[in-house]
C-alpha cells in the first residue's frame, strides 16, 4: 500500500497545496474583476452612494408622514381613540375635557389658517 496522503480534486487539478490554491483563486477573482472593468473600491463607493441616497429617501418619507398625519385634527382623533380604548379596556370613565380642549384648538387653528389665506 502507498503511504501517500489523499488529495482533493483541486490539489489534483492544480498540483498545489491548499494555501496556494486559495491564493490562486483570489488572483483569478481579481483578474475577473479587472477584465470586466470592475474595481472593488469603485464598487464599494457606488454601494455607499446608494445607501446614502436610500437614507435620504427614508428621511424624506418620514418627514412627509409626520407633516401629513401629525396635524391638530389628527392628534385630536388619536387622543379620542386612546381615551375610548382606555375606557373599553379598563372601564375608566371617559373624561371629555382634554378632547374638548383639543377640538377647540383645532377649530381655532382652522379659522386662523382660513383668515391668513384671505
Amino acid at each position: 500500500m502507498k503511504s501517500e496522503k489523499p488529495t482533493s480534486e483541486l490539489e489534483e487539478m492544480y498540483g498545489l497545496q491548499h494555501n496556494q490554491i486559495i491564493e490562486t483563486l483570489h488572483i483569478e477573482a481579481k483578474q475577473e474583476f479587472k477584465q470586466e472593468g470592475l474595481d472593488i473600491k469603485s464598487t464599494l463607493e457606488k454601494v455607499d452612494k446608494k445607501q446614502k441616497y436610500l437614507n435620504e429617501v427614508w428621511i424624506n418619507e418620514i418627514t412627509i408622514i409626520v407633516n401629513t398625519f401629525l396635524n391638530p385634527f389628527n392628534l385630536l382623533l388619536i387622543v379620542i381613540a386612546i381615551y375610548l380604548y382606555m375606557e373599553y379596556k379598563n372601564n375608566i370613565y371617559f373624561n371629555p375635557v382634554l378632547p374638548s380642549l383639543l377640538f377647540l384648538f383645532v377649530l381655532s387653528d382652522f379659522f386662523i389658517r382660513r383668515n391668513d389665506q384671505k
